[in-house]
C-alpha cells in the first residue's frame, strides 16, 4: 500500500507552495461536499424539530471537545519538531505519551457528556423539553464519539504536517467528509435523521483510523509508550502552551454569541443575514488565508527552533506578500459585488430581494477586513512558533471586549451591517496589536518595513484601480437578470478585472505577483509529473 502511495507522491514531503495549493484545492472540494450535505439535510429533514435537536446535540461535543483539537494540533507541531532535532525516538515517545494521556482525559470527558447529556442539552437549549429534549439527548450520546475521534485526529494531522506531509490528511479529510452526504442519500429513507448521526460517526472513524494506521506503520508512532515513565514536566509544559489556544477558540465562539445577541434586538432576519454573510466572506479566507497559514507554520516552527533568523524573515515576508496579493483584491471584489454574490448564492424561494439586500450589506462590511483577518492568521502562527501563546490570547480578550462596545454602537447606527462593520474594525485593532507586539518582542530581525509598505501600496493601488473599473462594469448586471445571465456576466467581469489587476501588478513589479507566479509554475510542474506517473 505504501509503495502505491509513494508512486503518486501521496506520502512525499511537500514544499510550502505545493502544500498551499493542495490545501486550497481540497478545501474548495470540501466546501462543495459541505454544500451537498446542507442541500440533502434541507431535502430530507428541513427546518424541523428533529433538525433543531440534532444541531444542538452536535454543538455540545463540537464545542467542548472541539476546542482542544486546534490547540493540540498547533502545539504538537512545535513540540515534536523541537524534540525531533535532539532525539527522534524520544520525540516519538513524547508524542505517544501525549496521545495516551489525552485519550484517557477525553474518554472521561466523553463519558461525562454521555451520562449527563440531558443536563448539557438544557444548558445550551433551555427551551428544550419533552420529546425534543429526549431526542437531543439521544443524538448527543451517539455524537460524542465523533467529537472524541475528531480531537485526536487533530493530533494526527499535526504530526503529518510536522513531517512536511499535507496531502494525505487533506485527502483523508475530504474522503471522510463525503461519507456524510452518502449516508444521507442511501440511508435517510431507511433510518431517517439517524443516518446523519451515522454519517458523522463514519466521518470521525475514517478520519481517525486512516491517519492512525499510516502514522503507526509508516513512521512507527504509537509503538512505545513508557506509561510508567511519563515525563510529567514536559506534559504540563505542553498543556501550559496549549491552554491559551483553547481560550482563543472559546473566544471565537463568544464572538458569535455576542453578535447574535445584539442582532436579536434588530428587525427579523438580522441574525440570518449575519450567518449567511459570514459563510460568504469566509469562503476566500478558508481557501487562501487558511491554506497559506497552515502550510508555513511547520517551517516557522523549524526556523524558530534552529534560530534561523534569515530564512524566517524571508518566509514571513513571502507569506504577507502572497496574502496581500490575493486577499486585498478579493476584499475589493467582494465589497463591490456583495449584492451580486449573495443573489447568485442564495436568492431563491423564501430568500427574497430584501434578504439579499440585507445580507449583501453585511458581506460588504465583513469583506473590508478580509485581508486584515488573513494577516492575523500569519501573526498568530508566528507567536505560536516561538511558544508565545499568551500574547494572542490577550489580544483576543481585548478585541472581544472591544467587539461588544462596537457591536452595540454600530448596530444602533447601521443595524446588521453595523455588527459586521464592528467585526471588521476589531479585526484591524487586532492586526495593529499583533504588529506592535511583533516589533516589541523582536522575534525576527532583518524584516524591511519599507519593503512591506511599498508592496502594500502597489497592491492597494492596483486593487483600487480594478475596484473602480468593477464599479463601472457592475451596471451590466441588472438586479432582474436571470441566474445564468448574472452568473455569466459576473464571470466575464471577474476575468476582465482579474487580467487588469495582474497586468498592473506586473507593471509595478509587485513581489506578490512574482511569488504567486512561481507557486503556480511549481504546482504545474508537480501536477504534470503526477500525470506522467499515472500513465506509466
Amino acid at each position: 500500500m505504501f509503495s502505491w502511495f509513494r508512486k503518486f507522491g501521496i506520502l512525499k514531503r511537500q514544499t510550502i507552495s505545493e502544500a498551499t495549493i493542495t490545501i486550497t484545492i481540497v478545501t474548495f472540494l470540501s466546501k462543495i461536499v459541505g454544500y451537498a450535505r446542507e442541500v440533502l439535510v434541507a431535502k430530507y429533514f428541513g427546518a424541523s424539530a428533529q433538525t433543531d435537536a440534532f444541531l444542538i446535540a452536535m454543538l455540545i461535543p463540537s464545542l467542548i471537545l472541539g476546542l482542544f483539537s486546534s490547540g493540540i494540533q498547533t502545539v504538537i507541531i512545535r513540540e515534536y519538531a523541537e524534540k525531533e532535532t535532539k532525539n527522534i525516538e524520544d520525540a516519538k515517545i513524547f508524542v505517544n505519551q501525549v496521545f495516551f494521556i489525552f485519550s484517557v482525559v477525553l474518554s472521561i470527558v466523553s463519558a461525562i457528556l454521555i451520562l449527563f447529556s440531558p443536563l448539557f442539552i438544557k444548558m445550551v437549549a433551555f427551551g428544550f423539553a419533552g420529546e425534543r429534549l429526549t431526542l437531543a439527548s439521544s443524538f448527543m450520546k451517539f455524537l460524542t464519539p465523533f467529537g472524541f475521534m475528531v480531537v485526536l485526529s487533530g493530533l494526527f494531522t499535526g504530526l503529518f504536517q510536522a513531517e512536511g506531509q499535507f496531502l494525505y490528511p487533506a485527502v483523508v479529510g475530504l474522503v471522510a467528509n463525503m461519507l456524510i452526504p452518502l449516508s444521507l442519500v442511501f440511508l435517510a429513507p431507511l433510518m431517517g435523521i439517524w443516518s446523519w448521526t451515522l454519517g458523522q460517526n463514519l466521518f470521525g472513524f475514517v478520519l481517525f483510523f486512516a491517519m492512525f494506521f499510516v502514522l503507526r506503520f509508516r513512521w512507527k508512532f504509537f509503538d512505545i509508550f513508557e506509561v510508567r515513565k511519563i515525563r510529567w514536566d514536559e506534559i504540563f509544559e505542553f498543556v501550559r502552551i496549549m491552554l491559551p489556544i483553547v481560550v482563543i477558540g472559546g473566544i471565537g465562539f463568544i464572538y458569535q454569541i455576542i453578535d447574535k445577541t445584539v442582532a436579536s434586538f434588530l428587525p427579523n432576519g438580522s441574525i440570518s443575514a449575519l450567518n449567511f454573510a459570514q459563510k460568504v466572506f469566509l469562503i476566500p479566507y478558508g481557501l487562501f488565508a487558511t491554506s497559506i497559514s497552515i502550510s508555513v507554520y511547520p517551517s516557522f516552527s523549524n526556523y524558530a527552533i534552529k534560530e534561523d533568523n534569515d530564512n524566517y524573515a524571508i518566509l514571513f515576508e513571502k507569506s504577507l506578500f502572497s496574502l496581500a496579493y490575493i486577499m486585498i483584491p478579493i476584499s475589493v471584489l467582494f465589497v463591490v459585488f456583495s449584492h451580486t454574490i449573495v443573489q447568485l448564492l442564495f436568492e431563491r424561494g423564501a430568500f427574497d430581494a430584501s434578504a439579499t439586500a440585507l445580507t449583501g450589506g453585511c458581506v460588504a462590511m465583513y469583506s473590508i477586513g478580509l485581508f486584515a483577518l488573513s494577516f492575523n492568521s500569519v501573526f498568530n502562527n508566528v507567536f505560536f512558533s516561538f511558544k508565545d501563546t499568551k500574547t494572542p490570547m490577550y489580544i483576543s480578550l481585548i478585541t472581544a471586549g472591544a467587539n461588544i462596545v462596537f457591536d452595540v454602537i454600530f448596530a444602533y447606527l447601521w443595524g446588521a451591517s453595523g455588527i459586521a462593520l464592528a467585526t471588521t474594525v476589531v479585526t484591524f485593532v487586532a492586526l495593529a496589536l499583533y504588529a506592535f507586539n511583533f516589533r516589541r518582542k523582536n522575534f525576527v530581525s532583518g524584516i524591511s518595513s519599507h519593503e512591506i509598505y511599498l508592496e502594500l501600496l502597489k497592491i492597494i493601488f492596483a486593487s483600487a484601480v480594478s475596484g473602480a473599473i468593477s464599479l463601472i462594469l457592475r451596471r451590466f448586471i441588472p438586479n432582474n437578470a436571470g441566474f445564468f445571465v448574472s452568473l455569466f456576466r459576473f464571470g466575464i467581469i471577474v476575468i476582465v478585472v482579474g487580467i487588469i489587476y495582474i497586468t498592473l501588478t506586473w507593471l509595478l513589479r509587485s513581489s506578490g505577483f512574482d511569488l504567486v507566479k512561481r507557486y503556480a509554475q511549481a504546482f504545474s510542474v508537480r501536477l504534470f509529473g503526477l500525470l506522467q506517473k499515472g500513465n506509466v
